[in-house]
């Protein structure tokens, strides 16, 4: 998949830099393509543009199936889509994610 940038330039200005947030870019079958800093090095993670690793891993099991509901009704809608989520740093977490679909240059 390729990063529409142009895209995600305006997410990344409004949240990727605050301090206490997470910004991260998911596939359809939930491969990491992109995480800022604070969120690799709080889940010690490796670059996901060089180590392939999956936003499953990180999620509690029984919020995997929300996740990719979420996903499914972000990309349908082409709105954003809010949630709780747990995810695992040792233990398991709640965190509030938004989730936005990005299409790909050519809108696919």
């Amino acid at each position: 998949m390729r990063i529409n940038w142009k895209k995600l330039k305006p997410i990344i200005s409004s949240a990727g830099c605050q301090g206490n947030q997470y910004l991260t870019v998911v596939d359809e079958e939930g491969h990491l393509l992109m995480a800022n800093a604070r969120m690799q090095k709080e889940f010690k993670l490796k670059n996901p543009k060089q180590i392939k690793s999956s936003f499953f891993d990180l999620l509690h099991p029984l919020h995997i199936e929300h996740f990719r509901d979420a996903f499914r009704n972000s990309t349908e809608s082409k709105s954003p889509y809010s949630m709780e989520l747990h995810l695992k740093n040792g233990v398991y977490h709640s965190m509030k994610w938004q989730v936005t679909y990005l299409s790909g240059d050519d809108d696919e």
